[in-house]
């Protein structure tokens, strides 16, 4: 059930733990979430964004819809996998928006 909400919540979680890293508090407002960079730099409109994030959404629980019968190794295996390529895809947009965002301070 987890892997239907997995598309925000890693972007939820990748943020605390990213505020926390750089030792932000995480009770306070912030601009941090990859979303925002895609709106803030790249100047991407909201609802391309929030379209983006719902049709990855839409192929996790696509690929959780056609495997949910499988045995649990190999649903276990699906869920490592889609978390680790959420994980790996976040750390690289993130760092790609950070250096367009020094790019645009310089």
């Amino acid at each position: 059930m987890i892997l239907f909400v997995v598309v925000y919540g890693a972007d939820a979680i990748l943020t605390l733990l990213y505020r926390k890293y750089i030792g932000e508090s995480i009770t306070e407002a912030h601009r941090h979430h990859l979303y925002q960079k895609f709106v803030d730099v790249k100047k991407i409109p909201h609802l391309v964004v929030a379209a983006g994030y719902a049709i990855a959404q839409l192929c996790v629980n696509t690929l959780v819809w056609y495997t949910y019968k499988y045995p649990f190794e190999i649903q276990l295996f699906v869920f490592i996998s889609v978390v680790s390529v959420l994980i790996v895809t976040y750390v690289l947009l993130f760092n790609w928006m950070k250096i367009k965002t020094e790019n645009l301070e310089s």
